[in-house]
């Protein structure tokens, strides 16, 4: 069968496509065990439809017999690419004015040129003719002569043109829309998939072509079909092309040079802190307990009981796998093994009677540091922090902060929060009643001096936004909130253990979806950031002024949507907190 003649081109353009995809898509990643990639930008676009028309024209050539058919069709190459965008010209301004008379309706702009396609579908028949001529004829720009030879079968000879050559084209873009492969065996078949429709889309197209030529122009010197069969010799070598592209996504995937990104489904409850530590497998605490990964990728959980906590300030994990957790004025410690102590057999803690807010940090000398903030007259506060003597925290020193005065009564929630900066300095952040922040630190890691400000103030001492990473961020006070705010500010930031930053941000795309993104960035504000890699197409509802569409942080809340943990060696946990079901999603970068 001389069709086969052009399925190496096909298998050609692929592999072209993914050698260009690997050198140039920031967004090409390894899912779930199947390479990925995203878009095709202009360039390959405009490089792949040339190849296709070039194979077609070829196949058509080789199809009817005769010399050169490569060089036959290079010849007629720009009598099929004016036809085309004769074709394709009148249907985008279609498209424009459309879009330019009903703003903000896509679906309705799709719908309006897909019918205005259908409709012209004979016009396009028309110019395929002319194509095909110039092909077999190599009558050039003469070709269009031709324009008006269907006639009366123009609709018959439109049909053949929309499955023959139409659909086997449009047909290229069902395997990444509707099949979603999630593990190696799945993504190489979806590939092996693809290069046999890619194969149909080069073979059937020219088949359609000449047949459609064939019943329109009765030409007695036209060379005969051929009935021979294909040799076995030429069946196997085609057999094993198709099969080249696939290996090569195989051999792609398991050489890990790309960025390898997981997803496990997370049925349990909401999650409110996460940890990876050293020579151990990720740590989620939620409100039902401790889950304590069995693999990196979450797949299975062992579960350990503790009491009731509700929110992320409660709960302090250190790089040994050890957690902390305030709950209730009890203070439970859980070491690595998961053997806990404390919790109610110890009983309340005292030195939190009368607080109104209190949080828990446990730097990693050991220590346990709680933070609490108790009324001190008519709506103000008194922040201070308790350095525990013990697990329990019976006894302890208590370290004053600072009184706090709201500039006015409010309907604000009252938030605290604890943390250690990178000099060992114990530090808090609060947000008031009115919804103003404020932190509180000590000056000297043996806490002898303690400094107070408020949201909007600046002092050369303070922790920095990179020091209150180190704790959980307080919903509505913005990092930069004690210094100047720049850059995108993202509110899902950790720290790379060999310098810089990651972050999450996000992009619309689409009117109630999001794309979410794993940035690296030079510093907490990512005043400039590297794309890493896509995560997940996220859904969101939308509200006027959203700002997750821009990718900030404060009033959009990214932090009570996803949440990030770091390896030591660099690999990365995200989970999306507060949500059940969720997911668990592990990077790996390259």
């Amino acid at each position: 069968m001389r069709a086969l003649k052009v399925v190496p081109a096909a298998v050609a353009l692929l592999l072209v496509r993914t050698a260009w995809h690997l050198l140039t898509d920031a967004d090409a990643r390894v899912a779930d065990g199947v390479l990925t990639f995203g878009r095709d930008d202009w360039f390959s676009t405009i490089v792949l439809g040339l190849g296709w028309t070039i194979t077609v024209l070829t196949g058509v050539a080789v199809l009817d017999g005769g010399p050169r058919p490569l060089r036959r069709a290079l010849r007629a190459l720009p009598v099929a690419l004016v036809a085309v965008a004769a074709y394709v010209v009148p249907l985008v301004v279609c498209g424009f004015l459309t879009g330019l008379l009903l703003p903000g309706e896509p679906l309705v702009v799709v719908l309006v040129v897909t019918l205005v396609a259908i409709i012209l579908i004979g016009v396009a028949t028309n110019f395929a003719l002319s194509a095909t001529v110039a092909v077999v004829e190599q009558a050039g720009f003469a070709a269009f002569t031709t324009y008006a030879e269907l006639r009366g079968k123009r609709w018959d000879m439109g049909v053949l043109f929309a499955f023959g050559v139409v659909a086997p084209v449009a047909a290229l873009a069902l395997p990444d829309r509707f099949l979603r492969p999630a593990s190696v065996p799945t993504g190489l078949a979806v590939h092996l998939l693809l290069t046999l429709i890619a194969g149909t889309a080069v073979v059937l197209p020219g088949i359609t072509l000449l047949t459609i030529y064939r019943r329109t122009r009765i030409i007695p010197e036209l060379s005969p079909r051929s009935t021979i069969p294909p040799s076995r010799a030429v069946v196997i070598a085609t057999a094993a092309l198709l099969l080249l592209p696939t290996a090569v996504a195989g051999a792609i995937v398991s050489s890990h040079r790309l960025t390898e990104v997981r997803h496990e489904p997370y049925l349990g409850s909401s999650v409110l802190a996460v940890g990876w530590p050293a020579a151990h497998h990720p740590v989620l605490v939620t409100l039902d307990g401790i889950e304590d990964c069995l693999d990196d990728r979450c797949s299975e959980f062992r579960s350990t009981e503790i009491p009731a906590m509700t929110s992320a300030a409660s709960v302090a994990l250190r790089r040994d796998g050890t957690v902390v957790i305030l709950s209730n004025r009890l203070l439970t410690v859980c070491d690595p093994g998961r053997q806990c102590s404390g919790g109610q057999a110890a009983g309340r803690i005292e030195l939190l009677n009368e607080a109104r807010a209190f949080a828990v940090a446990a730097p990693e000398t050991g220590e346990i540091v709680l933070a609490k903030a108790t009324p001190a007259g008519a709506g103000d506060r008194r922040l201070a922090l308790i350095r525990c003597r013990d697990e329990s925290c019976r006894a302890g020193t208590t370290v004053d902060l600072g009184l706090v005065t709201p500039p006015a009564t409010g309907d604000a929630e009252e938030t605290l929060v604890a943390g250690v900066d990178r000099s060992g300095r114990l530090f808090a952040v609060y947000r008031d009643l009115a919804g103003q922040g404020w932190l509180g630190w000590c000056t000297r890691t043996d806490c002898a001096e303690t400094r107070l400000i408020r949201q909007g103030q600046t002092d050369a001492d303070a922790p920095t936004a990179d020091d209150l990473l180190r704790a959980p961020r307080v919903a509505g006070v913005p990092r930069c909130s004690f210094g100047t705010c720049r850059g995108l500010m993202p509110a899902v930031v950790a720290a790379r253990p060999g310098g810089d930053y990651y972050a999450v941000i996000t992009d619309p795309a689409g009117p109630d979806e999001l794309d979410v993104r794993l940035v690296r960035c030079p510093d907490p504000d990512c005043e400039s950031y590297v794309h890493v890699t896509t995560l997940v197409r996220d859904y969101r509802a939308t509200w006027p002024g959203d700002p997750l569409r821009f990718g900030v942080s404060d009033s959009g809340r990214q932090d009570e949507r996803w949440m990030i943990a770091l390896a030591p060696d660099g690999r990365i946990l995200l989970t999306k907190p507060h949500e059940s079901p969720s997911v668990i999603i592990t990077v790996d970068s390259a």
